[in-house]
């Protein structure tokens, strides 16, 4: 069963954007993404975050260096987290 990482959706997004963003606001969204990533098993916090960049890719048309910000940041969302040492494997996929 997927659960919903819209925090991390909104999160992901807004590292993908370079500036103008509200910092609270990032924080906020990073705080319970880890909620909601710590509230699922191991192995599916990769799978689910995978979802959640295609859906942002097919979404926002997301190419390049915005598409590789967010990639990275999904990669290694676990760790930073302190939920899991591992680091997701993402691949960037072109639609």
């Amino acid at each position: 069963r997927q659960q919903n990482l819209n925090h991390c959706q909104y999160y992901l997004r807004q590292q993908s954007r370079s500036g103008g963003y509200d910092e609270d606001n990032q924080r906020q969204h990073f705080r319970q993404c880890c909620q909601q990533l710590s509230q699922m098993d191991e192995q599916c916090q990769c799978e689910g975050l995978r979802q959640v960049v295609r859906r942002q890719q097919q979404q926002q048309g997301l190419r390049g260096e915005e598409m590789e910000e967010m990639v990275q940041s999904a990669r290694d969302l676990p760790n930073e987290c302190g939920i899991s040492s591992q680091r997701c494997e993402i691949r960037r996929s072109w639609f």
